[in-house]
């Protein structure tokens, strides 16, 4: 079987390769994509595949960074439902995600790590076809260590002293709201996904970008919540999330933490730009033009807003 690499280099995004084992493109469908994101070199590459490819689905897409072509195009030739899409690993997590999504057939789009473990051995179309069910914008499947005990995935906000906190919370089933998907890992809705403008490519500390993506979710009145049975498991360490205030910190306030909610609209008031740029510390022109650029995506973005982040913890405080 022939392979088939391909180039795209879009004006404003990162460009990206895909190989995979047809000429012809996989024709969309109604269902699932897999979308396999890598890390710490590729011990469990050709075995992942084996068994993923062996549950039959029906597109899996495995994002690289490395250029490897010629051991893309062997793993291609052997699995015929793999994509492998090369990007820079100078991209943050969520644009690559972005960028998989964009080519991904399925209706909804699975996204988890190499170095875990799909609990899945059998009847993969119907326990899919449960997790797919209802309207949800993403949700988090059930996350183990490699001694098979669960680890917290689901989290709250609550604002202490006027500064917001994230606390983690126990899963008591499924269809319980989270505030984020941890690791980036869950089911998402392509088309949702799309409308919400996916992960904001700006960011590049993944913490301040996936928390960034779950307001904004909850904000623009998406949920997403808890799945029990999908099940992932970590064949290795768990990764640490970074939680500094760093540089990433001042665009999740300006874009989350600063809007002003008016019953019907959000507005981020140029009274906050005063607060904002005693905090930034830099040239007072660039917070100018930095402030601009996200006070115009509000305003771009206006009408899309349901509530702003105070209120939303208070109705999260009430529903728990």
């Amino acid at each position: 079987m022939n392979t088939t690499p391909i180039t795209f280099e879009p004006a404003d995004k990162a460009p990206y390769t895909i190989v995979s084992g047809s000429r012809r493109e996989i024709p969309p469908f109604e269902g699932i994509s897999v979308i396999i994101l890598n890390r710490g070199g590729k011990p469990f590459k050709a075995r992942l595949l084996g068994q993923l490819y062996d549950l039959r689905l029906k597109e899996i897409i495995s994002v690289e960074t490395s250029k490897k072509i010629f051991e893309m195009e062997n793993l291609a030739s052997r699995y015929e439902t793999v994509k492998f899409l090369t990007v820079s690993d100078k991209i943050s997590i969520g644009e690559r995600i972005n960028i998989a999504a964009k080519i991904c057939g399925g209706s909804h789009f699975l996204v988890f790590w190499n170095d875990m473990d799909l609990q899945i051995k059998s009847q993969a179309d119907r326990i899919f076809k449960a997790a797919l069910e209802g309207e949800f914008l993403c949700r988090v499947p059930l996350l183990m260590n490699s001694s098979l005990e669960t680890i917290p995935t689901r989290f709250a906000p609550a604002f202490t002293r006027k500064k917001l906190d994230i606390f983690p919370l126990n899963t008591a089933g499924n269809k319980m709201p989270t505030l984020y998907p941890f690791d980036y890992c869950g089911i998402y809705n392509k088309k949702k996904f799309t409308l919400s403008e996916g992960f904001d490519t700006s960011f590049h500390n993944p913490y301040w970008q996936k928390l960034d993506f779950g307001l904004r979710a909850f904000l623009w009145g998406e949920s997403i919540e808890t799945v029990t049975n999908i099940k992932l498991k970590y064949q290795s360490e768990i990764p640490r999330e970074n939680t500094t205030r760093d540089a990433d910190y001042t665009r999740f306030f300006l874009k989350n933490l600063s809007l002003k909610f008016n019953g019907d609209s959000c507005t981020l008031p140029f009274s906050r730009f005063f607060h904002y740029a005693l905090q930034s510390g830099s040239n007072i022109f660039f917070n100018y033009r930095y402030f601009r650029e996200i006070r115009n995506w509000v305003r771009e973005n206006s009408l899309r807003f349901k509530t702003d982040t105070f209120n939303l913890t208070e109705l999260w405080e009430m529903e728990d």
